[in-house]
């Protein structure tokens, strides 16, 4: 093939810097206003409530029993059994396990409070564990 010929099919491209790329990608279009930082955008897309949001489930309890002390979230589950019940139906799953912890420590919405700085203690202890543990 001759230099500066193409083939049937292929794609043109334009060479760029991979920082001038990653800053592309987390601008806005012009004009468009990102939803995601008014609070008020969240409210129809959160899932309706249920009653084991304030209560822990069977499941969850018997996941903090098997937990050693040290570890066994105490005040993630009575301020945030929602939480903590999803944490525990998710625990088998390593993968996806330690994704959530770790999701739970990042603030993915702007403008987010997060948590107390004990119980991210306790998310982090947890995340530890969760790598070591069977």
């Amino acid at each position: 093939m001759q230099p500066g010929t193409r083939m049937e099919g292929s794609l043109d491209f334009e060479p760029i810097d991979i920082n001038d790329a990653r800053k592309a990608l987390d601008q806005l279009p012009d004009g468009l206003v990102d939803p995601t930082t008014r609070p008020q955008f969240w409210i129809p897309r959160r899932r309706k409530a249920a009653a084991a949001d304030r209560a822990l489930t069977g499941m969850a309890l018997d996941w903090l029993r098997k937990l050693p002390p040290i570890v066994r979230p105490g005040k993630l589950s009575d301020q945030f059994p929602r939480v903590t019940n999803a944490v525990a139906d998710i625990w088998a799953d390593k993968f996806h396990c330690e994704d959530l912890l770790a999701s739970l420590l990042r603030d993915q919405r702007g403008q987010r409070q997060g948590f107390a700085q004990d119980l991210q203690v306790e998310i982090k202890r947890l995340i530890a564990y969760r790598r070591i543990a069977p």
